[in-house]
């Protein structure tokens, strides 16, 4: 019987051991389990350092919207599932994103999915996972991200991870022109202050 909390210690490396030992097991038994989700990027649906509840047996049938975890080399992580491929070569990855963010995952093999997260403990409390949107710019550039990245899914898997970076490099760089551009706006609205 699988306890459970499991709380896999030792540092990122013995997680992500422990993961792909522990992984196979917990789908096999198609149980529940609950640990800890760290990090920002499903914020605000998840917030840092609360529990999750994950059903390892509901992987294989997540459907887009879904809220689920993986294995990755990084170890467990929860994003929400944007698309699922179920035909011709495209048939076996999976495209995730986190809340916080427009840019899409790079293609991930569907059998890395672990379960979807079913409940959320907030401040003692289990909630259901709820769902979301990006709107404005953001849900139009996650939109075309998105879009861009599956059709290349539909072609060949290379060809995706080719489009993740280039949209990842393309999102860096507008991210450095954005921050420019602030820190000009700031010095010229000090300079007409100390006039």
């Amino acid at each position: 019987m699988i306890p459970p909390r499991h709380d896999v210690g030792g540092g990122a490396r013995d997680s992500v051991k422990a993961l792909d030992v522990l992984a196979p097991l917990l789908k096999r038994a198609a149980t529940d389990v609950v640990v800890k989700h760290h990090g920002d990027s499903m914020h605000p649906t998840i917030p840092n350092g609360c529990s999750i509840r994950v059903s390892c047996d509901a992987g294989t049938n997540a459907v887009r919207g879904d809220v689920v975890a993986m294995r990755t080399s990084a170890g467990l992580v929860t994003h929400r599932l944007m698309y699922r491929q179920r035909e011709k070569r495209a048939a076996t990855y999976v495209i995730t994103r986190g809340d916080a963010t427009w840019l899409p995952d790079a293609p991930l093999p569907a059998g890395d999915l672990l379960g979807v997260v079913t409940e959320v403990e907030v401040d003692g409390c289990w909630r259901g996972v709820e769902t979301f949107t990006l709107t404005g710019f953001k849900g139009l550039a996650g939109w075309g991200s998105l879009t861009a990245m599956s059709l290349a899914l539909m072609l060949h898997v290379g060809f995706a991870r080719a489009t993740f970076k280039v949209i990842n490099r393309a999102a860096r760089f507008v991210r450095f022109v954005r921050r420019g551009v602030q820190r000009s706006t700031q010095t010229r609205r000090t300079r007409k202050k100390t006039r």
